[in-house]
């Protein structure tokens, strides 16, 4: 940060505490720059700036001036709010300067105005007036310190002359040419123990002043003059004491003289600050004012005169101590269930270091307690140690040998946990094999549910996980007539709930129903049989056949035996159903073990009109594959829930199914099965061990 950055920083934050009692709400804003910068009343010395003020809200202006091809404009003056000139009287004849102005306020500093560019005019020799009050001062055997008084201001220089010994019948003769504007000149090289007489004139392109009046010294006696110190170093201490540390190069000075002069633009002004005793090499230059420049430099005294000067060294006091900046932008971040990860910037460059405050929120109000004390320039912590499910408060303040900066805005944070348990779970058996749960979820931060059940007074196990909020589950695979108990658990990364409530249920049996066949009808198709068009119907005895082969794709067909319950469709239409056989009584077994396939009609049919060449028609996609028994199995039970749900349903109709047997090609084709290996209508009318389905439906 530049010297001028750094003062207004620090005038503008005092600015903004002095008025942060305004309670407006409104955010300060920079000023609008100014404009229209012009220069009037240009003479050779001097000219007049004006400006528009295109603001209402700054505190003043800054006027900065660069001369010719100087690298940077230096700052002038400053002005108070709504002042729009400025004159400056002190410049150069017949030089360029270049001028920009800014406004400020406590938010900060305008963009610059335009920058004007402007020429002084030529001096006259009129107003040229002889230097006045010159003074010359030995400083050791070999220097003497001149001064004198500026009386013009269009000089372009002086000419300093000088006459060694005495007056008369001595000739003066120039010595060096000097700058406009300067005042003092140390003239070096001298003699020791030699009288020096001088005069000095102004100069311009006009002409030469008058002399001024003559001064006359003589240098100190080399032989006693102490030797001269050197290594002289200025070093701020803080905002009101400069230290100063010197070389002693003497062994017969019986002390030290310290001058000091305000530092700036020019010859230093300088004035005795200190006279210190013989071998002293430090001193505390004391009672400054903050951010002020000075320049020194000392010089060994005795009885028989002054050494020589030291160089010049400069230093800037500190700027005035205030409370720091408060830090802003606070982040509070939870990485686990026991530890938050703060973060903040650092607005103040003074700081000590900060101090961290926090809270747990557990609805008693702020109570901030400080958690850590910081090093300067930090700008983060982690709080560690903390309770899983705790909403933590924070805030931090900067601070100096001076007092606290106010605390920075306040950031939170939840330090993560286990999800809280699921409320009010209720279980309800929504027909004799469902059961429909639901729950309150009483938390925000689960990931899911798990949920258990047992069976009568076994152990729970998990039957199943459900995403985030959701609230209700039916769980399809249960025992009708059983007694079930529920419950549910919330679950995330960091673990389980407690359990909800247990929910019990018990559920309803299933109906069960069977049906017998109303016809049951052999239909082959033979090349030896005289009764090629015999109609077999309940009528017709038991009978065995020899059974031709008829091709089916690859494989073969060997005889049908068509089923017909037309009884079901007023019994399990609309109906749910959970589970459906064809229950079917050996009476003796096939040669070969075979495959039958159950297919539904795809089209009513009578008995009446069933030839062998006129078997119902069905389809294929229907179809369920069944190997015969390899022992006597009585009775003999075919799965065909899938056919009946779909008459329960409505999508297929004709409650038929057609029994096939079907020979892999790779058999020999002969008859196996035989219509009286299956007891039949026929065989045991009126008995339960004709064919039946039996059908389990809600």
């Amino acid at each position: 940060m530049n010297p001028r950055s750094h003062l207004l920083f620090i005038v503008a934050f005092l600015m903004y505490a002095c008025s942060n009692d305004d309670d407006n709400g409104e955010i300060p804003q920079a000023p609008t720059p100014p404009s229209d910068l012009v220069a009037t009343d240009v003479t050779h010395k001097s000219l007049t700036l004006r400006w528009s003020d295109n603001d209402e809200n700054e505190e003043g202006f800054a006027i900065e001036r660069k001369k010719g091809a100087d690298p940077v404009f230096i700052e002038i003056a400053r002005l108070e709010a709504d002042v729009e000139q400025y004159a400056d009287e002190d410049l150069a004849a017949e030089s360029n300067y270049q001028y920009r102005v800014y406004a400020y306020n406590e938010a900060g500093e305008s963009e610059y105005s335009e920058v004007l560019d402007v020429e002084t005019l030529p001096a006259s020799l009129e107003d040229l007036f002889a230097p006045s009050g010159l003074t010359a001062q030995a400083e050791s055997d070999s220097e003497i310190q001149l001064a004198w008084e500026d009386n013009s201001d269009n000089e372009t220089g002086f000419e300093l002359e000088v006459a060694i010994g005495d007056l008369e019948p001595a000739r003066f003769e120039l010595v060096m040419e000097v700058p406009a504007d300067t005042t003092t000149l140390r003239h070096t090289g001298l003699s020791a123990n030699t009288n020096y007489s001088y005069r000095i004139r102004a100069v311009n392109d006009e002409g030469f002043s008058d002399y001024s009046a003559l001064a006359s010294t003589s240098t100190n006696n080399s032989a006693s003059a102490p030797v001269a110190p050197s290594g002289l170093v200025a070093q701020p201490l803080n905002d009101q004491e400069i230290r100063l540390t010197w070389r002693d190069n003497s062994n017969d000075e019986t002390g030290f003289e310290l001058e000091a002069a305000p530092s700036g633009v020019g010859t230093p002004d300088f004035e005795l600050i200190a006279t210190l005793g013989e071998n002293e090499t430090t001193f505390t230059h004391s009672g400054l004012s903050p951010l002020t420049g000075y320049v020194y430099r000392a010089r060994a005294i005795n009885d028989d005169g002054f050494s020589a000067y030291t160089d010049l060294a400069r230093a800037t006091t500190n700027a005035a101590p205030v409370v720091p900046v408060a830090p802003s932008g606070l982040t509070a971040e939870a990485l686990s269930i026991a530890q938050v990860k703060l973060a903040w910037v650092d607005n103040a460059g003074n700081e000590s270091g900060f101090r961290v405050e926090a809270y747990a929120d557990d609805g008693g109000g702020p109570n901030f307690t400080v958690i850590a004390e910081l090093g300067p320039n930090i700008n983060t912590f982690d709080h560690t140690g903390l309770s899983p499910g705790v909403e933590y408060v924070y805030r931090v303040k900067a601070y100096n040998d001076i007092g606290e900066s106010e605390p920075s805005n306040t950031a939170s944070a939840t330090t993560p946990s286990a999800p809280r348990a699921p409320l009010n779970l209720s279980a309800t058996a929504t027909s004799p094999s469902s059961v429909s749960l639901t729950w309150t979820d009483n938390a925000s931060n689960e990931d899911g549910f798990y949920i258990e059940r047992r069976l009568g007074r076994s152990n729970f196990r998990r039957i199943a996980t459900v995403n985030a909020n959701v609230r209700s589950y039916s769980d399809p695979d249960v025992a009708t007539g059983s007694t079930y108990i529920y419950r549910v658990q919330a679950f995330n990364a960091i673990g389980n709930s407690p359990y909800s409530n247990e929910a019990p249920v018990t559920l309803l049996p299933t109906e069960i129903t069977s049906f017998a066949t109303e016809d049951n009808v052999l239909i082959f198709n033979s090349a030896v049989s005289s009764s090629a068009n015999t109609v077999y119907n309940s009528s017709s005895n038991e009978c065995g056949c020899n059974f031709s082969v008829l091709p089916f794709n690859t494989e073969f067909v060997c005889g049908f035996v068509a089923l017909k319950f037309g009884q079901l469709q007023s019994q399990i239409s609309g109906r749910t159903v959970r589970r459906a056989v064809l229950r079917l009584h050996v009476r003796s077994l096939p040669a070969n073990l075979t495959t039958y396939a159950v297919n539904a009609f795809s089209g009513n049919w009578s008995t009446n009109t069933i030839t062998y060449n006129n078997a119902p028609g069905y389809w294929l996609q229907r179809q369920v594959n069944i190997t015969s028994p390899s022992t006597s199995v009585i009775p003999y039970e075919i799965d065909i829930t899938a056919i009946v749900r779909n008459w329960a349903n409505g999508t297929w109709s004709n409650y038929g199914v057609i029994l096939r047997e079907i020979v892999p090609a790779t058999l020999p084709p002969v008859s196996l099965l035989n219509v009286s290996g299956f007891d039949s209508i026929e065989v045991n009318a009126g008995s339960d061990r004709i064919p039946q389905i039996i059908v389990e439906f809600d």
